[in-house]
């Protein structure tokens, strides 16, 4: 991962948090598999 991968990864958490609570997981299952994580 690049910083800037970083700092927008960690922005887009942020915004799950607040826009998706509920489905938060499977957001994160598709960033994981965006960015090839796990």
């Amino acid at each position: 991962l690049k910083i800037g991968d970083e700092i927008l990864i960690r922005k887009a958490e942020n915004n799950v948090r607040f826009l998706f609570p509920k489905n938060k997981e499977k957001y994160f299952s598709l960033l994981r598999k965006k960015f090839n994580w796990g």
